[in-house]
This record gives C-alpha cells, structure tokens and sequence, in this order.
C-alpha cells in the first residue's frame, strides 16, 4: 500500500519503526515527502492512505499521519544522523513562487497567462514558463491545492529545472569542444 498521490511507501516504513529503527523509517519517508512532519498533521489521510488501509474496513485504520509526524519529530527531536547531500550548484534559475500570477506577469516580462489569469508552463520541461529558464507551479499555475498535490507538483517542477540545467549545461560543454 502506498500512500497516493504521494506515493509513500508505508509498509516499509511501519516496518522499519516497528523495529525500532527510526533513522531507516525516516530514510523511506524521505524517498518521497520533503516536509513529513507537516504532511502528518495537515494531509487528509482518511481520503488518502488511510482510506486504502485494510484494517479501516474495520474501522480501526493505522493512523498513518501520527506515525508519520511522530518519526519526523523524533528524527527532528534526536537530531540524527543525516547524509551529507552534495549541495546543487548545476547553474542559475530563477524559480516563481505562490504569489498571484498577476504580480509575477507585472515583474517579468516574457511570461504568459491563460484566460482565468494562470501561468503557462510547459510539460518538458515540466514547468518551464513561456519565458525560458523560468519555472513556475503550485497556485500560479493551477489553483490553490493542498498540501500533498503542491508538493508532487514542486517536484516535478525541480525535476524539470534540473532537466533544463543539465541540457543548457551539455549544450555549453558541446559549444566549447
């Protein structure tokens, strides 16, 4: 089971903290939420997870969102171990946040809106603006979303700038030999 549109896979990390293993538990949460302390508390998990979960036909769901928010603060509280992520520094984009379109498209030119005053992006890569090398989602691009949808699209916004980095980086390497 895992938990959708976020893709959680929670099996695996019931499991992990039903070992005692919180480090490994926070590890599979972290494979697909940035902010699981916050998902715990705020997501609609009776609509989600929880309404996937076998033992709520019975009434008694896992209480997917405590679980999750409890080995966030304890991974938070404890200050465990982390990896050290290599910091990204493939280039320079400029990224738009949930502000209202309106003030974006009055601050920098070249970006577009449809009728109902949203930004245009394009699919690939995923986000990118009517003006290249800028990103846009969440609200401006959509409309406002919860917590876990603006979270699935952030990432495959960064996914998209990462594709465009890397694409803009391979054309200066080709330019240059």
């Amino acid at each position: 089971m895992t938990c959708e549109p976020t893709g959680n896979n929670i099996p695996e990390f019931i499991k992990q903290l039903s070992k005692g293993n919180m480090g490994e538990a926070m590890k599979v949460i972290n494979e697909t939420s940035n902010l699981p302390a916050i998902c715990g508390r705020v997501c609609p998990h009776e609509k989600q997870c929880q309404g996937s979960c076998v033992l709520g036909k019975k009434g008694q769901p896992i209480q997917i969102g405590k679980l999750e928010s409890f080995i966030a603060d304890f991974d938070t509280q404890m200050n465990l171990i982390r990896e050290d992520l290599p910091q990204k520094t493939r280039g320079r984009v400029t990224v738009i946040g949930s502000r209202p379109a309106d003030r974006i498209v009055s601050t920098t030119d070249g970006i577009d809106t449809d009728e109902k005053g949203y930004v245009i992006t394009s699919d690939y890569p995923m986000g990118m603006t009517t003006r290249r090398g800028v990103f846009a989602g969440g609200d401006v691009v959509h409309r406002p979303q919860t917590v876990v949808l603006a979270m699935k699209a952030a990432k495959e916004v960064a996914q998209g700038i990462a594709q465009y980095v890397d694409a803009v980086r391979l054309l200066r390497h080709i330019d240059n030999k």
